[in-house]
């Protein structure tokens, strides 16, 4: 028996891939390379299936002409992301891939706060996960609990950044003042006795007494909360022998201020307390 025909050619096709970078696993906001064979494949539909515990949702993206790689933004829902890509025929055209999306770490520090010059503090910082790494800037210090002396008279930020097993980031900062009438057995009074100054309070005004014998000119005049945060300014201020200057507080809350005069000279600086 003679078979008689041509010869049978075969044509294999690969399978095509969908891929993520950082092994499948994200963090919430970034974003991944979605990956298909464009071979006959003017439009695709992309499914994206969020997983977050019993909360299953489903976002269709119409179809469009995309070109491979597409870059998709992962929302910030945490938990297991599916995505499945198909032609106009409904049929699959890239392998399915589970994407995990791990959170940020939420961050807790230490309160704004002011201390005495020279003085040491202990910040500490705290998140929702362990195994987590911080350093804390300036002064690339390491863990959540560190040590810091920061400049005389000055207003310093401490931020620490915190890194999850995952490479997920965040950070967040603390205030620290740093001031010489907040040091034990000081005198208000006695600080600005050299500059002639009085300065009293109470919870509507704070009241400046000028008793040199020449006259002052100060560039700015201001009133600030511990965080550093301006409550109340004035700028080219003339202080003459004798003078009273008053400025309302009635509207600020509780709290410590620190009331500032300064000019290319001096600066002076005063603790103000407001007591409701």
């Amino acid at each position: 028996m003679h078979l008689i025909g041509s010869a049978l050619n075969v044509i294999a096709f690969q399978i095509p891939e969908l891929f993520a970078y950082k092994d499948n696993d994200l963090c919430a906001g970034e974003k991944i390379n979605l990956n298909w064979d464009a071979y006959n494949i003017s439009k695709v539909n992309i499914i994206h299936s969020i997983n977050a515990g019993n909360n299953i949702d489903t976002v269709a993206i119409n179809y469009n002409a995309y070109t491979p790689p597409y870059e998709y933004g992962v929302t910030n829902v945490v938990g297991v992301n599916s995505f499945i890509i198909q032609d106009a025929a409904n049929n699959i055209v890239a392998d399915t891939i589970n994407v995990i999306v791990h959170p940020k770490p939420t961050i807790t520090v230490s309160n704004d706060t002011a201390i005495c010059d020279g003085h040491t503090i202990t910040l500490k910082a705290s998140t929702n996960g362990s195994g987590n790494t911080y350093l804390w800037e300036p002064g690339n210090l390491s863990g959540s609990i560190i040590n810091v002396t920061p400049a005389n008279s000055a207003t310093s930020t401490y931020t620490v950044n915190v890194t999850t097993q995952y490479s997920c980031k965040n950070s967040k900062s603390v205030k620290v003042i740093s001031e010489l009438s907040l040091c034990p057995n000081v005198s208000i009074n006695n600080i600005l006795e050299k500059n002639k100054i009085v300065i009293s309070c109470d919870n509507d005004f704070v009241t400046i007494i000028f008793l040199s014998d020449k006259a002052d000119r100060f560039d700015n005049l201001y009133l600030s909360d511990i965080s550093g945060k301006i409550v109340y300014e004035e700028k080219s201020i003339i202080l003459y022998q004798g003078e009273k200057k008053q400025i309302s507080v009635n509207s600020l809350t509780s709290g410590v201020y620190i009331l500032t005069l300064y000019n290319s000279e001096k600066s002076i600086r005063s603790k103000i307390s407001i007591i409701r």
